[in-house]
This record gives structure tokens, sequence and C-alpha cells, in this order.
């Protein structure tokens, strides 16, 4: 048990303040992954800080004072496609693929015949190790885009490679090259 104990100054007035240091290092346990994941991001990238500091203030209520985790659960039980997409994005760019499936399955329940929130899901399953998943949702999306836009359009071709990727990561060599060089023929 260690405590930290400081005076300091506030507005003319000084102050003790205790600081409860276990409570800190429990913080910083748990949230020490976005730490090091918004460190390295955003070092130098002033743009990129900005977008994304711009998703974080979109999502998250400062005037509600619940938790971070509860207002990401409402968003997932919300119907609101702006502020999902928004959490996908973050999710996908902090390599958070527990989350992006939680968010891409809801958008597929607002939006069933979205083949991008197919493929996604695909790509976060796969990621997560997840093939058999994977697979399914990546073959619905490319079934939907060459039908919906012909064998050689970019979106199918990126369809046709994700397959790829995902047999790939399956173990299933002689099937992912055979899409690899689909896509190169296509």
């Amino acid at each position: 048990y260690s405590d930290g104990l400081y005076n300091i100054v506030v507005e003319g007035m000084i102050t003790e303040v205790q600081l409860h240091v276990a409570a800190i290092l429990s913080f910083k346990e748990r949230s020490h992954h976005y730490y090091e994941f918004f460190r390295s991001f955003f070092s130098g990238n002033v743009d990129a800080a900005k977008t994304y500091m711009g998703l974080l203030e979109t999502l998250v209520d400062t005037d509600n004072n619940t938790s971070a985790e509860a207002q990401i659960l409402n968003i997932l039980k919300s119907s609101n496609l702006s502020m999902l997409e928004c959490l996908a994005e973050l999710a996908s760019t902090a390599g958070d693929c527990a989350l992006q499936i939680q968010v891409y399955r809801r958008l597929l329940e607002l939006k069933p015949e979205d083949n991008s929130c197919m493929l996604n899901l695909g790509v976060a399953y796969c990621k997560n190790g997840e093939y058999s998943r994977a697979e399914q949702n990546v073959n619905k999306c490319l079934e939907l885009r060459q039908q919906n836009l012909g064998p050689e359009n970019p979106e199918t071709l990126q369809a046709l490679s994700s397959l790829g990727i995902v047999l790939k990561h399956e173990g299933r060599f002689d099937e992912a090259e055979k899409k690899y060089r689909e896509c190169l023929e296509l």
C-alpha cells in the first residue's frame, strides 16, 4: 500500500492531496494497451491525432457520468449508424478485434446486405483467429460483389484477395494460391 502526499496551491490556498498509488497502477494496467497504441500511432502525426481525437469526442459523452465501457455498450445497442461506424473505425485502428466484431455484427443487423460490413467482419474474425466465421462472411461478401459489381470490379477483387488470406491462415495453401492467382488474372 503506497500513497503520495502532496501540498499544492489552488487559487492561493495550500491544499493537501493524497494519491492512492495502488488505484493509479491498477488503472494503468487496464489501460496501458490503449496508451501505448495512441502514443506510438500519433507520434509526429498531428493530423491523425486530430482525426482520432475527433472520433473520441464524437463517441464519448463527457457530460454523462458513465464509464467508457457503458458508453460503448450503449452505442452497440443503438441504431445510430454514424456512431457505430465511428466506433468501428476507432476499434480497427486500435487493433481491437473483439470490439470490431461486435460493432460489425451490430451494423449487419441494421444493414444486412452491406457487403462492406460483411467483409470487415470477416477480416476481424480472421485477425481474431476465427477462420471458419471469417471464411463464411468473406465468401458471402464475394458472392454479392460478383453478382452486383462483376468479377473484375476492384471491390470484388478485394474480397477475393481477402478470401485468399483467410484460406492461407487456415493452412489451405493450394486454395489460397488459387484465389491469389485468380485476382492477378482479372
